[in-house]
């Protein structure tokens, strides 16, 4: 068995204070079966203890990932001379064993350590490196064999080697705006992608959006290498849908024109998805459709029947411990009662800030 190591995410900020972009990463680490310990979680760094190193499979799928790394060492209440001890006890020599170049990066998060100035403490520790390395490596800023990464964050001062950069540039080339079918409600790349994962879906698994609507979170989930299933009540969503999964080079997918309450399925394996909600909203009741215009009250009793129909249905589809990762209002506060209906738990929930009206709580149920 490999010997156990630290490793570190370096985490997008944009959505931080939801707690999403630290949780996103340990559900993929469960999906995977990946074995971690003493994990820790900062101010947009996650660092957890793994005999595996689980870099390939978190940049692959992580969406509020910077960059992933191998830690050398972590200093609570870092000052700079308690760092400059650190860098002269670690062994450079080992670590940049057959390299011959490195470059230094230092990060501060937010408003922590405003005393240290970046460019000034990547010089201190480049020279330190230098001074305890063998003669032939050279500071190489732009294409270097060795990268290390150090992050100020809250009280911390964390050093490692950085590994791998996230995808967020390319993730960033699929938002709603830039789809050959746009639709309003069309949801972030970046979201859709997380739902995804805090779904703590497998390879071996199919998952399904039943309110596929222009096909997010399809494209995301179909991009990761997951066979997806989706469904939706309006034909023409239904047609863009397909238009942007074979603009992403996507073939392998199912969708169909169907109400998300009568499924033609025997077996559900995870269910993702942003349910209808807001304005036009519009949601079939018996033979004839309803038209909701900014009355938000009519609106929640319609995701209420609908949703309270779509876990009806379901639950008997799905397997004990199965999640279903859903988007809804903040204001839909009779979810908690509702999933209770249908033997669900809410396992975790997630404000997610959209603009002044609506904010979505990201909401994990899971069949008890």
């Amino acid at each position: 068995m490999e010997k156990e190591r630290t490793y570190f995410c370096y985490l997008s900020g944009e959505l931080q204070s939801t707690g999403i972009p630290s949780h996103e990463v340990i559900a993929i680490l469960k999906a995977n079966n990946v074995r971690t310990s003493q994990i820790q979680v900062y101010d947009q760094v996650l660092l957890f203890n793994s005999n595996k190193n689980a870099c390939e499979l978190i940049i692959k799928r992580a969406a509020y990932l910077h960059s992933f790394g191998e830690v050398i060492f972590n200093i609570t209440n870092a000052t700079p001379e308690l760092i400059e001890k650190e860098i002269r006890r670690t062994d450079f020599d080992q670590i940049l064993k057959e390299k011959f170049s490195f470059v230094v990066r230092i990060k501060k998060i937010k408003s922590y350590f405003k005393n240290i100035l970046e460019e000034k403490m990547e010089k201190m520790i480049g020279n330190l490196i230098k001074t305890r390395s063998n003669e032939s490596i050279k500071v190489n800023l732009k294409n270097p064999e060795c990268y290390f990464l150090g992050i100020f964050t809250e009280k911390n001062f964390i050093f490692g080697i950085r590994l791998s950069g996230g995808l967020r540039n390319n993730i960033r080339e699929r938002e709603p705006h830039t789809r050959p079918f746009f639709h309003p409600c069309g949801l972030d790349p970046f979201l859709a992608r997380a739902m995804i994962n805090l779904s703590e879906i497998n390879p071996s698994k199919i998952l399904f959006d039943p309110f596929c609507g222009s096909a997010a979170i399809l494209i995301e989930a179909a991009l990761m290498g997951f066979k997806v299933i989706g469904s939706d009540i309006n034909l023409k969503l239904i047609k863009g849908a397909n238009l942007n999964l074979r603009s992403s080079f996507i073939q392998d997918f199912y969708i169909l024109t169907g109400d998300a309450r009568n499924l033609p399925f025997r077996k559900i394996d995870c269910v993702v998805t942003d349910p209808p909600y807001g304005r036009s909203t519009r949601i079939e009741l018996g033979r004839r459709y309803s038209f909701y215009e900014g009355a938000s009250t009519p609106h929640l009793k319609n995701l209420e029947n609908l949703l309270s129909e779509f876990f009806r249905i379901t639950i008997d589809l799905i397997e004990k411990g199965s999640l279903y990762v859903m988007a809804v209002p903040s204001t839909f506060e009779i979810i908690h009662i509702l999933v209770s209906r249908y033997n669900l738990k809410i396992q975790q929930k997630f404000d997610y800030y959209v603009h002044n009206t609506l904010t979505r709580n990201i909401i994990i149920l899971k069949k008890m």
